[in-house]
Formats: C-alpha cells, sequence, structure tokens
C-alpha cells in the first residue's frame, strides 16, 4: 500500500518504510526509523522536527533573543539523542563528571519504529569546569551536538 501523507505522526505510528518527495522527485527514503535517527536531506529533517516540535523550539531560540543574551563561558545547545542514550542519564553524568551547569530550555522524546528518538536545546555553562571536554563526552556517548552560536555564524546562515 502507498499512501501520500505530510502528516509525519501518521507515518511514525503505521508505516515501516518511507520516502520523502521533492519536486516529483524521491530525496531520501528508507525504514521509518532509519530516516528518522539519521535524515540526510535538509527537507527530511524539516520534516522531522516538525513532528517532534523542535521547529517551534528554534522559533523561541529567535523569539527569546537566546543568543545574545548568553554570558561569557554559556554555549546554546541542541541535541539529538538515539535510542540508546534516551535510557541513560547523560546529562546528569556531563553535570557530574564535568563541573558544566545545564539549564535545559526544551527537551522531546518520540518514538518511532521501536526506537526512542530525543531533541534537546540546553545552556551549558561552566561552573567547575570547562564546557568543552563536556561537549566531547556527549559526542563519544553518541549524541548528536549543533552548537546553535557556531551555525548562527556559519556563512551560509548570514544575510
Amino acid at each position: 500500500m502507498v499512501l501520500i501523507t505530510h502528516e509525519m505522526e501518521v507515518i511514525k505510528s503505521i508505516c515501516q518504510e518511507m520516502a520523502v518527495m521533492e519536486d516529483g522527485r524521491i530525496i531520501e527514503r528508507g525504514p521509518v526509523g532509519q530516516v528518522f535517527a539519521q535524515p540526510k536531506q535538509s527537507l527530511t529533517q524539516t520534516f522531522i522536527e516538525s513532528a517532534a516540535n523542535v521547529t517551534q523550539m528554534r522559533q523561541q531560540v529567535v523569539d527569546d533573543d537566546l543568543l545574545a543574551n548568553l554570558t561569557a563561558g554559556e554555549r546554546l545547545l541542541y541535541l539529538q539523542f538515539s535510542s540508546q542514550v534516551t535510557d541513560e542519564s547523560v546529562i546528569s553524568e556531563l553535570t557530574a563528571k564535568f563541573g558544566i551547569k545545564a539549564n535545559i530550555l526544551f527537551a522531546n522524546v518520540q518514538k518511532v519504529a521501536q526506537l526512542s528518538l530525543g531533541y534537546m536545546l540546553v545552556i551549558l555553562s561552566e561552573k567547575d569546569g570547562k564546557v568543552e571536554p563536556g561537549i566531547t563526552y556527549l559526542k563519544n556517548v553518541g549524541v548528536t551536538v549543533t552548537d546553535l552560536a557556531v551555525q548562527e555564524r556559519s556563512p551560509e546562515n548570514a544575510s
């Protein structure tokens, strides 16, 4: 059966395989869990982030001017977790091991094809330690880390 929809909730709940089309061409396809966990195309990423309310979270960053209000030693990070990491207390470990303060602004976990996928917006700040070793720790345990300040300054985002 072929189902055509923009409703990601429908795809998550009843589909096993999915394809994303743009301008009449398939730009990405595969098992639903794999595509949601590791989207390769920006359009796919946009659909998935919309379904997980990440789009609204990104708008909050702009509306609240979070980047401009960061103080010295603070980093605004967007974290993406896969199944095995959502079962672990990586943020607690981060704060305990590295002396980093973590202010969680947004967090969401969604179930997709027996996978748990997590999304988090967090401000990390130096308390007793340094933020950079903590970011390395997150990456080493399988968290995808996007520094929103660095992303904002990248040439492709410049106006």
